[in-house]
């Protein structure tokens, strides 16, 4: 199965190693994969598909992840997910980050998935004052380095909209649910509301 994702995701990164210089962005232009360089240097519109294989070493996230966070992979990959988050939801979706609510939000960010990706289903259960649990479903392909940059991507959501002491937790190992659990606290501590 072929998966696909939004461009916006690439020109976040793009903007992530521009600001690193023009110096750093030529030696990582210089060092992409054939396939992956003709990607970066014909960036897609923000909303347009782009085909991306997650197993691929080479592909442009993992490969950034390198480049912008030298050490263990892995971490690289949270640390990345974690400034995708602040930069790129801001960009596109500044309006909705303004809502006061956590719980708002984090509903909103599982709901957004369908719009940035081709496969899986993503949802938010459990939804109280100080945690959450963030479900993606029907993507049991979703490899376990995602998985690292998609814990990141959730830190990144709550440090952006103002949380304190956020974990962010992959709990199981179900390739038909895969499962995060997150706790907060609230910085204005909100109470819950489950109609928002």
């Amino acid at each position: 199965m072929q998966h696909r994702v939004k461009g916006a995701g690439i020109l976040v990164l793009r903007k992530l190693i521009q600001n690193r210089g023009p110096e750093f962005e030529r030696i990582f232009s210089e060092n992409l994969p054939p396939a992956t360089r003709k990607t970066w240097e014909n960036p897609p519109l923000a909303f347009s598909w782009v085909p991306v294989d997650f197993a691929d070493e080479g592909n442009l996230l993992y490969v950034a992840a390198r480049a912008l966070f030298p050490g263990e992979f892995k971490q690289a990959l949270y640390e990345l997910g974690r400034v995708m988050a602040g930069e790129g939801l801001p960009r596109y979706y500044n309006i909705f980050i303004r809502i006061p609510t956590p719980q708002f939000v984090f509903k909103r960010v599982a709901q957004l998935w369908r719009l940035f990706y081709s496969t899986g289903d993503a949802r938010m259960e459990n939804v109280g004052s100080d945690h959450a649990c963030f479900m993606l479903c029907n993507y049991p392909e979703y490899p376990s380095n995602m998985r690292e940059y998609l814990s990141g991507y959730l830190l990144g959501v709550g440090e952006m909209i103002g949380l304190k002491d956020i974990k962010v937790l992959q709990v199981g190992n179900n390739p038909q649910a895969w499962r995060w659990d997150l706790t907060w606290t609230s910085a204005n501590s909100l109470p819950a509301n489950p109609d928002d």
